[in-house]
């Protein structure tokens, strides 16, 4: 990389770079003596054991041994490129990079991320112009109406696309190759006849900025109700990963550097409207659904987080996602809590409601992961009734078991027992025992399956195909109406349709229906029947049925003669129904 940037320049970069700064922007560092620690952002562990040294500027951690400098940081943490991490401090330092020796294929990499940049910083300055100057009435009127103050406008750089693209393209007279960029950042699309358009007209655009605090994307919001969506953000790219990035906060850290905790709510104008309001630890993840990488980066730079969404049943799903998505990552230090919103209503208009001393109350008296698992899994269930409790037990371990602290998982199940009433720990510690020993048990698991006459005919046809040759009554089958039996007769046909077909051939016809999973469970599931008496098991479950069907018709005729005499024929049916019951017997 030396014939592309001078090594002079990466020493000097090295030498004028903290790396405790670049690294405490990302994650939390605790002084110990002269170094750092933190719990490492490379794998998950319970205790702090990643350190940091400012005197030696290296990194180390002793449980997964991951090391460097502050570029091999970058490379690992931001997940870029070498190139990308020297332009990452160089922005920091606000240096310019002495490039030489580029080939085109590189050059043109880099000239491309710096013309995003570039490019959507333009654009963005303008839509803001357009509110600061009071372009768009429009746009002024929508955010006076939700109370936003002109400070926190020009602090978010809140701004206003107006209809049409030829209106910012006169701006700037972009060429092709910029309205090729505008369009792979979403700014720009091209409709069905081909022609551009602008994708944001007549929005409320928040810029999205990254940890550094640069432009990376627009998220847009209509100012009336005759557009949808509602919200729209910019499309991925290679300075945009929506899955990634975190709204507000490089402004959260700005204002709190050692944050201890993040609040989480759902979209722009809540982050903006409580950090009106002087709440500045809340941020956005651009939506409901949260993903992993969201996740980690909430727990690298505060151990505390709280989801607060919407009261309706939308925010209420995405708050139990969540949780779920959230507990792989409980280490000791770390924790979750939740704030329920009164029902439709969001934070954004519940703190102009209450004012921000009962907001804060709400943060403050935010329900903790095990009183939101309890209210969700004790739904509908009657803890009077004993097996009710155990169920709710074994519903939450089947959570808690995410979490790789033992100590926390343990602590929330005994503290569970307490709120149900098992008291007694070592009962605890039994049901603990046999959960373990149902999750870690293939067979057990296979035998939650309903043992009854149809899936094991079903099991054994899939698992043997050959057996469908001891199928002599197929049609006296069709008489039982039932789906399992349906689909046995329709399997029976399939495999005397064609000789010397394999389990995962006879699967294969059922790959996109909707039986195709108990399917997939049945073949390999453990029925209990030894292998030496599969086919005298599979005839006499078959008699069985043979005989519940004749019986069926027998009583019929046997309750017509005694409320209407029967005819000859039916009589003669009735004979010979009762010949084969005999058989049968």
């Amino acid at each position: 990389m030396s014939k592309y940037i001078p090594s002079v320049f990466i020493d000097e970069l090295l030498l004028r770079t903290n790396i405790i700064d670049i690294i405490s922007i990302r994650i939390n560092l605790i002084r110990k003596g002269k170094n750092f620690f933190a719990i490492c952002p490379f794998h998950i562990e319970n205790n702090p054991s990643f350190l940091v040294s400012e005197e030696k500027q290296f990194y180390y951690c002793f449980g997964c041994q991951a090391k460097g400098n502050v570029i091999d940081f970058l490379i690992n943490y931001d997940k870029l490129d070498f190139i990308s991490s020297i332009e990452e401090l160089s922005n920091f330092l606000n240096l310019e990079i002495p490039y030489k020796n580029y080939n085109k294929n590189e050059l043109c990499k880099i000239e491309k991320r710096i013309k995003l940049y570039e490019i959507i910083n333009k654009v963005n300055n303008y839509y803001h112009e357009i509110v600061l100057n009071k372009v768009s009435q429009n746009a002024v009127n929508f955010l006076k109406s939700r109370g936003l103050s002109d400070y926190i406008i020009s602090y978010f750089k809140i701004g206003f696309s107006p209809f049409s693209w030829y209106e910012i393209n006169k701006n700037f007279n972009f060429n092709a190759k910029d309205r090729s960029i505008l369009i792979k950042l979403g700014i720009l699309s091209i409709n069905k006849y081909g022609q551009l358009y602008n994708r944001f007209y007549n929005r409320i655009i928040f810029p999205i900025k990254n940890i550094n605090g640069q432009i990376i994307a627009f998220g847009g919001r209509i100012i009336n109700n005759d557009i949808s969506p509602k919200y729209i953000n910019s499309n991925d790219n290679i300075i945009f990963h929506k899955k990634n990035i975190i709204y507000g906060l490089y402004e959260a850290k700005k204002s709190i550097p050692k944050l201890d905790k993040l609040i989480i709510v759902e979209g722009f104008m809540d982050v903006i409207t409580l950090r009106q309001f002087n709440i500045k630890n809340v941020v956005s993840v651009l939506g409901t659904s949260i993903s992993s990488n969201q996740i980690k980066v909430l727990y690298n730079h505060a151990n505390h987080i709280i989801y607060c969404y919407d009261g309706d049943k939308v925010g209420y799903y995405a708050m139990w996602k969540a949780l779920k998505n959230s507990l792989p990552y409980l280490t000791n230090d770390r924790q979750i809590s939740f704030i329920f919103l009164p029902k439709d209503t969001d934070p954004d208009t519940l703190i102009r409601k209450i004012g921000t001393d009962k907001f804060k109350l709400l943060i403050k008296q935010a329900y903790s992961l095990l009183e939101v698992l309890f209210r969700i899994l004790s739904f509908k269930l009657d803890l009077n009734n004993m097996n009710s409790r155990i169920r709710l037990i074994y519903s939450a371990l089947l959570l808690l078991n995410k979490i790789p602290s033992k100590i926390i998982r343990i602590s929330l199940i005994y503290e569970l027992g307490k709120k149900i009433g098992i008291m007694d720990y070592n009962y605890l510690k039994k049901l603990l025992f046999n959960y373990e020993k149902y999750k870690n048990n293939k067979s057990l698991k296979q035998n939650t399956i309903k043992y009854n006459y149809a899936n094991i005919l079903i099991s054994l046809l899939i698992q043997k195909p050959e057996l469908s040759t001891l199928v002599k009554n197929l049609d006296e089958l069709n008489n039982i109406k039932s789906s399992d039996i349906i689909l046995f007769t329709r399997l029976v046909n399939i495999c005397n349709s064609r000789s010397n077909l394999s389990t995962n051939q006879l699967l294969e016809y059922y790959r996109d229906s909707n039986v195709f999973k108990k399917l997939e469970k049945l073949s390999v599931w453990n029925n209990m029947i030894r292998h030496d008496l599969i086919k005298d098991t599979f005839v006499e479950i078959l008699n069985k049925l043979y005989y519940f069907i004749i019986e069926q018709k027998y009583n019929n005729l046997i309750n017509r003669d005694r409320l209407n005499k029967l005819n000859y024929k039916e009589r003669l049916e009735l004979w010979s129904l009762n010949l084969k019951l005999a058989q049968y017997k």
